[in-house]
């Protein structure tokens, strides 16, 4: 499986809040979207240059995917889609949901 692209993430980031109620932590997040884009382990724990380490869930800390996840989130908050709202914990704005939408996709 190739590793997903942007667009791939940040549409995986807004369908994950989306079926969480609206809002969920980071690791709820990566479980999740890893699920939504049928990501195997060894996509998941692909490393980002570096030697890694397993941490909490069973997600690699300095994982290729972690990584690009972080910035797809980062992506999401400029552009209005989503919203921390603590630390580690991110909500769907209803500028998020619209993307969401069937005719957005277009």
């Amino acid at each position: 499986m190739n590793f997903p692209t942007d667009k791939e993430l940040a549409n995986s980031t807004l369908q994950a809040l989306e079926q969480r109620g609206g809002s969920a932590t980071i690791q709820d997040l990566s479980h999740d979207m890893a699920a939504i884009l049928g990501l195997s382990e060894a996509v998941l724990r692909e490393p980002l240059n570096a030697p890694s380490h397993a941490g909490r869930g069973g997600f690699v800390r300095s994982s290729r995917f972690n990584f690009r996840s972080a910035w797809a989130r980062r992506n999401l908050r400029e552009k209005g889609a989503i919203a921390s709202l603590r630390r580690g914990t991110w909500a769907i704005t209803e500028y998020g949901r619209t993307l969401l939408s069937p005719a957005s996709q277009s």
